[in-house]
């Protein structure tokens, strides 16, 4: 899934603090508030795109700066709100601020390391950067006003001042030998290609604010299409009754589309020419200086609980050889006399498991999704009021993507979540893991945990936007073994396709550690992957290609789920009878996406208050 902000994490050990009489905040509380509230402003104006996507329109003609100086005053502007926030005398907060306090600063502390370790000297690769992030904009904009057109222009002016941004960062990582590998880049590059060979006025850049069709690539469904135009605010300042007569907003889009094309052209040659040369032949992380502990740090990061990497790999390899177990047991319900691996290869060339069609698959995908929406009810005692939709991920970034993801709701409620669905290639999107993807990255999986995360007023803002990954991958992976209980899994092959999924995030385990700690070849991680699972070979080549260009993040998965499945077991075991599923749901999802070790302690709690207030 996607987030804007910075991935946190930590480890808790909070003490309760006892107030006096006073009921009234007290002033280390009201100090806290107040770097929070600076925090959250200063975020928005150092990524006003952000901003948007979230649904705050203050700083709609902004853009990120991305020079070497503005990493120096975020740096400087972390470590002055640290201090501050370490500084609060905590014998007057309360057992909410010290939570609050601690994930505050923890979470800063990781972003300023992150600067520190030269993270933004690789600001692009095949999922994520400014190449791609733009193309999003139109779908996160207003178009209701002049002033609102005036943003969005402004903002397209400032992409070329970004690209050279950019383009200076990369020469910088390039001096200190700190670049994508080669593979990564050239992804990149094929998608750099594709923005520069497609006319402005067919990209969504421009066809989106004036309500019009793209011809972009794979052609976006009808229904899409008709939602995309009914968000747009017809104006006569956009449209014009004499279509050969084009409108002044019109007219000054094709003009800063030149500059926008002219900007891409600058960054596709600087990749091209300067930097692919220079990019290293290693996929690993160990090459990279002071790869090791590099590695050690994202593997932190991104799974909140201290490991070795070589921990990590048995853990992958123990869950590797038992789930093969239960897929050979579901494949005998199939009568299939072969292996495993055979079985793999049988699903990945029968016609029978492919749609022949993006609309089929759509509606294949948004069926599944209206059959979880019915079905969670039991499992919880809270839902979401943000609603989620299917929508067909868009042709520039389709070739490099997954087979699906979820994108969070703005918190104004101004849009639902959009579990976006990616019709490109559909020889590699089988019909046999729809319904496990379904429940991971839509209902009950991001959607239900990212959108009730939103929907804490009472929490400062940084805490209803954390994205730990450990906690917000784990419970989706979580998610897709409840189909189980809400009977998604009916059918067999639906049944293999999941644990097919749950055999992909082990294998994630293996080839993460093994590709950059143990000088895993890219053909040796494929050939392991294709031997386990029943993902088609290019679903297995992305995902490989995404584990190269975010190492680490994979692991979280199989971390995150195994953690939550040991609790529920604990709260089984220790409670019995008065063990109540969607209580225990409730009490998982309460503080938002924390750490692990907190999910551990605020579990163990709600257990003990269990115990005391059998119904």
């Amino acid at each position: 899934m996607k987030r804007v902000l910075v991935t946190t994490f930590l480890m808790i050990a909070c003490s309760v603090v006892t107030l006096a009489a006073s009921m009234e905040e007290s002033a280390a509380s009201r100090i806290l508030s107040q770097i929070f509230d600076e925090y959250h402003e200063f975020v928005l104006r150092e990524y006003p795109e952000s901003a948007t996507f979230n649904g705050d329109h203050r700083y709609d003609s902004l853009t990120t700066d991305y020079s070497e100086a503005a990493y120096e005053r975020r740096q400087k502007k972390l470590t002055e709100l640290l201090q501050r926030a370490e500084q609060v005398d905590t014998r007057e907060l309360t057992s909410k601020d010290m939570l609050n306090r601690e994930l505050f600063i923890r979470s800063v502390r990781e972003w300023i390391v992150s600067i520190e370790t030269y993270e933004f000297l690789l600001p692009l690769n095949q999922l994520n950067g400014l190449h791609l992030d733009i193309q999003l904009l139109a779908d996160q904009t207003r178009f209701e006003s002049d002033r609102d057109r005036a943003s969005y222009v402004a903002r397209l002016q400032g992409f070329g001042r970004q690209v050279d941004e950019v383009i200076a960062l990369l020469r910088i990582g390039i001096r200190k030998k700190i670049v994508l590998p080669e593979l990564i880049t050239q992804k990149v590059l094929v998608q750099l290609d594709a923005a520069v060979s497609t006319p402005f006025d067919q990209s969504p850049l421009f066809t989106r604010p004036l309500g019009m069709r793209s011809s972009i690539g794979s052609a976006v469904t009808e229904t899409a299409e008709v939602q995309v135009a009914s968000t747009m605010v017809v104006d006569p300042l956009t449209t014009s009754k004499d279509a050969s007569q084009k409108s002044p907003f019109e007219i000054e889009l094709k003009t800063v589309g030149l500059q926008v094309s002219e900007a891409y052209r600058r960054l596709q040659q600087f990749v091209r020419n300067e930097y692919l040369p220079a990019s290293r032949k290693s996929i690993g992380m160990s090459s990279l200086p002071q790869g090791a502990k590099r590695y050690a740090s994202r593997l932190l990061v991104h799974t909140t609980v201290p490991s070795q990497p070589e921990e990590v790999f048995q853990t992958g390899m123990r869950e590797v050889q038992r789930i093969l177990g239960e897929m050979h047991r579901v494949k005998k319900k199939l009568e299939f006399q072969g292996t495993v691996e055979e079985f793999n290869n049988h699903l990945r060339k029968s016609e029978k498991y492919y749609y022949q069609s993006g609309e089929e698959l759509l509606r294949g995908f948004d069926a599944l999704l209206s059959e979880a929406k019915q079905k969670i009810g039991p499992l919880f005692g809270r839902l979401p009021k943000a609603d989620c939709q299917i929508k067909e991920l868009e042709s520039f970034r389709a070739e490099s993507a997954p087979q699906a993801y979820y994108n969070a709701p703005p918190e104004n409620g101004s849009k639902p979540g959009y579990f976006y669905v990616n019709t490109y290639n559909l020889p590699a999107r089988p019909i046999y893991t729809m319904t496990a993807l379904t429940l991971h990255e839509a209902v009950p999986g991001h959607h239900l945990q990212v959108a009730l995360a939103q929907e804490m007023p009472e929490q400062p803002w940084f805490r209803r936007q954390l994205g730990t990954t450990a906690f917000v991958e784990g419970w989706a992976l979580y998610a897709e073994r409840l189909g189980y209980e809400m009977g998604m899994y009916a059918d067999p092959i639906q049944e293999y396709g999941a644990l097919g999924f749950e055999m992909w995030r082990a294998c994630r385990l293996v080839v993460d550690v093994g590709m950059h700690m143990k000088n895993w070849t890219r053909d040796e991680a494929i050939a392991f992957m294709k031997k386990h699972i029943p993902n088609s070979e290019v679903d297995i080549a992305n995902e490989i290609d995404r584990y190269i260009a975010d190492a680490g993040q994979a692991c979280a998965y199989k971390i995150g789920q195994l953690t939550i499945l040991r609790l529920r077991a604990k709260a089984e075991q220790e409670l019995g009878s008065a063990f109540k599923l969607d209580r225990f749901h409730d009490a998982v999802l309460r503080e938002g996406a924390i750490p692990l070790q907190m999910l551990e302690a605020n579990v163990t709690a709600w257990i003990e208050h269990e115990r005391n207030h059998k119904d």
